[in-house]
């Protein structure tokens, strides 16, 4: 691996993204709820206890109860992602996580998360078969002053299309105490603006701060700039990515966000849509297939598909069509608590390890300290660069012997075909 690829490593997580050129197609300001028949509970409540004046109890009675039952949770699932443009099918990709209070642990691949209360692990587990060494970073959450806390973002998708509430930036991390459902995180931090029945079913609309837009507001577009200069990125996917931060940062960070709650299913989300501040859909979920847990008295849906009307980092050409589709399955859950290490650490040799979170790396300039894992397992600082010279030598010698085979075989053999020829003749 050379330097300049360990140095991608580096690259702010949130801006590694696939460019997709999509149909540019603005749909008109939305005006919520309009036109739809329905009683109403309340309407342009604001604040803690307006809201919980207007929720109806016995739906804050089902989701309290989902609350205590993931304060110790673990899931497995899985995402499916179509695009419309493009007109293929990715991969599926497979998820682990679990939640105990405001701990957690995720693994993706070869990528894994954790926090331990106290301290953010994002790490890259060793790929033998393309000889690219372990990488950990580590994130202290209590430090605001860290300019690297706003680099790291991590999903937990199903959650996500599941209206779960789980912390997706550093940030986050301090006031998180567990998961809850996504109403109730509303409640508490955003403006319930409307709540209407539709039928058997409960319509619940909030005015929340945009989680994506707030910290693209407190990241500095020169700061992104300098760490993709140090990659392989060419000059024009750098200023693609700059341009598109500084718009991002002249966007309202707010968003509308609206919940179809379903009492048959313990009041679970049954659809939630997304609006920008000026009206323009972002997403559609949709739950499905949902089941019942009998051993905690709570409904979780097995399937949920998220239509995306506008690329969901970008928040750019808006269609009204969706231009993205992303299934995500529940494959497995389980409840209660699970023997899991929180505090990652990598002991192999040659791992990379990046920490945040010593006093020493708050006197240095770029504000960490990078070290290698050597032969006997302890931290050495500064031969990054050799031993990634020494995996790059290993490397070469490995392809060395694999030609060297390829072109002593095809010698043999054209040595026995000359052969068999001249025995005939």
């Amino acid at each position: 691996m050379k330097t300049n690829q360990f140095m991608k490593k580096m690259i702010p997580t949130w801006f590694r993204i696939i460019s997709v050129r999509y149909t540019k197609s603005w749909i008109a300001a939305l005006v919520l709820a309009s036109g739809i028949p329905g009683s109403v509970y309340g309407q342009a409540a604001r604040g803690e206890a307006a809201a919980r004046t207007t929720l109806p109890p016995e739906a804050r009675e089902q989701m309290e109860k989902q609350t205590a039952a993931m304060r110790a949770i673990y899931f497995e699932f899985a995402e499916m992602r179509l695009s419309a443009n493009a007109g293929n099918k990715g991969g599926q990709t497979s998820y682990s996580a679990y939640f105990e209070g405001n701990r957690f642990y995720e693994r993706k691949l070869d990528h894994e998360i954790s926090f331990d209360g106290k301290i953010f692990y994002a790490g890259d587990r060793e790929q033998p078969s393309v000889h690219q060494p372990a990488f950990l970073g580590k994130y202290l959450a209590a430090d605001p002053t860290d300019p690297g806390r706003m680099e790291q973002k991590w999903e937990f998708p199903y959650l996500d299309a599941a209206s779960i509430y789980a912390p997706r930036y550093i940030p986050e991390l301090e006031q998180f105490s567990s998961l809850e459902p996504l109403v109730l995180h509303y409640l508490e931090q955003g403006d319930l603006t409307k709540v209407e029945t539709l039928g058997e079913n409960v319509r619940v609309t909030f005015q929340v701060k945009d989680r994506w837009l707030a910290i693209a507001r407190e990241t500095d577009p020169e700061r992104l700039r300098k760490n993709l200069e140090g990659t392989p990125n060419s000059p024009h996917f750098i200023a693609e990515q700059v341009a598109n931060l500084e718009r991002l940062q002249t966007m309202a960070p707010m968003r509308v966000v609206a919940f179809l709650l379903d009492p048959r299913h313990g009041y679970g989300v049954a659809e939630r849509e997304e609006w920008t501040a000026a009206g323009q859909r972002i997403v559609r979920i949709q739950s499905e297939d949902w089941k019942y847990y009998e051993s905690v008295g709570i409904w979780l849906p097995s399937r949920c598909v998220a239509s995306y009307y506008a690329h969901p980092l970008t928040l750019s050409e808006f269609s009204d069509q969706p231009i993205l589709t992303i299934t995500h399955q529940l494959r497995l859950v389980e409840f209660g608590q699970k023997s899991i290490q929180f505090a990652l650490d990598y002991k192999k040799a040659g791992s990379f390890i990046i920490d945040r979170t010593l006093p020493e790396a708050l006197a240095a300039p770029d504000r960490r300290v990078i070290y290698t894992v050597a032969a006997d397992g302890t931290l050495l600082r500064g031969i990054a660069v050799n031993v990634s010279r020494e995996l790059n030598r290993r490397w070469f010698v490995f392809w060395f012997i694999v030609i060297n085979v390829v072109v002593l075989g095809a010698f043999i053999i054209a040595k026995v075909r000359t052969a068999r020829k001249q025995g005939k003749d």
